[in-house]
C-alpha cells in the first residue's frame, strides 16, 4: 500500500488531472486499461477520487499521464514491461513524441 494523502483537495486534484488527461488523448476507460494493464474500474475509482492512498496503480497511472503526486515520487517503470506498453508510454508524452512514434511505426512497417 502507498503513502496516505494529506488533504481532500489533493486526491480531488489529482483526480481530476486523470480524467483530463485520458480525455485530452481521447482515450476510454478501457482503452487506457489495455494500455496500463489497470482494471478500468480501478481507474474509474481514481477519476472520481475515490482513493486515500498513493497506490502502486495510482502512481504508475499518474508516471503514465505525467502528473506528480505531492510528497511522493511516482514509481518507476521497469525496463521489463512490455516494448508495446513502454511505446504507448513514450508517444503519449506530447503531440512532438506521438507524431515521431508514429514515424518510426511506418518506418518499421516499410521494412516488413
Amino acid at each position: 500500500m502507498g503513502w496516505k494523502f494529506k488533504s481532500k483537495n489533493v486526491i480531488r486534484s489529482v483526480a481530476a488531472q486523470l480524467k483530463q488527461r485520458r480525455i485530452a488523448q481521447s482515450l476510454t476507460l478501457k482503452n487506457l486499461e489495455k494500455i496500463t494493464g489497470i482494471d478500468c474500474g480501478q481507474l474509474s475509482r481514481f477519476e472520481r477520487a475515490d482513493f486515500k492512498t498513493a497506490s502502486e496503480n495510482l502512481q504508475k497511472i499518474c508516471k503514465y499521464f505525467q502528473i506528480s503526486l505531492p510528497g511522493a515520487e511516482p514509481a518507476e517503470i521497469p525496463l521489463s514491461e512490455s516494448v508495446g506498453l513502454r511505446f504507448e508510454r513514450f508517444a503519449a508524452l506530447s503531440p512532438t513524441h506521438r507524431d515521431a512514434a508514429e514515424d518510426i511505426l511506418r518506418a518499421l512497417e516499410k521494412l516488413g
